[in-house]
């Protein structure tokens, strides 16, 4: 995992760095069997780089499985405050270098979605919440507590996008605020009173 240091300059002239701290989701897809065989989420797990932008989660799909599957692919999400995952290439038998950019100050809505996104990232089933991630490193506390300090640093949200807060104060464990008190205005004996409404036909 690389990351830009310069992006003021032209991209053919960008200075690339091993990226540290970003966190890393790996997730497998797959197919069981059925009669109502579904491709979907079977497994994911979060990491995070070292300080020369590595990362190391333990393959899941050579463990032994229940069940037969079927695999289908393995993505990979990566969030490090302040930046985007833009870039991604292979050198001929080479490991894949992803290139992280700063964030150039994106829509608050924009962002708000890609956090909620990433708070929510992982394996869901029908019948269950989303599973945990395997977490061998103990990075998840401190990547849920991340994304919210980021979604937070954006400043004041509008009501109709506090929902994706909603979603990250649940996953880093934050407490919900309360909700303001209702203001109840009452009305002295005499004192004015609402207007009647007008006859009809005037």
């Amino acid at each position: 995992m690389v990351e830009v240091s310069n992006p003021e300059a032209p991209a053919s002239q960008w200075t690339h760095v091993p990226s540290a701290g970003a966190y890393v989701i790996v997730y497998w897809t797959g197919t069981a069997p059925g009669f109502h065989a579904s491709t979907e989420c079977l497994h994911a797990a979060i990491g995070k780089t070292d300080e020369r932008g590595r990362f190391e989660i333990p393959g899941w799909w050579a463990a032994p499985k229940p069940y037969p599957v079927y695999l289908r692919k393995t993505g990979v999400l990566v969030y490090k405050p302040g930046f985007v995952s833009e870039i991604e290439h292979r050198e001929p038998d080479g490991p894949v270098v992803r290139t992280l950019i700063p964030s150039m100050t994106p829509p608050v809505e924009q962002r708000l979605a890609l956090l909620s996104g990433l708070a929510e990232a992982g394996c869901h089933r029908d019948t269950f919440n989303l599973i945990p991630l395997e977490d061998k490193q103990g990075v998840a506390a401190a990547f849920y507590r991340a994304v919210y300090d980021e979604a937070v640093a954006l400043g004041p949200v509008p009501p109709d996008l506090d929902h994706y807060l909603v979603r990250i104060r649940a996953k880093a464990g934050i407490p919900q605020p309360p909700e303001p008190p209702r203001k109840v205005q009452l009305l002295p004996p005499g004192g004015p009173q609402p207007a009647a409404p007008a006859p009809a036909g005037r």
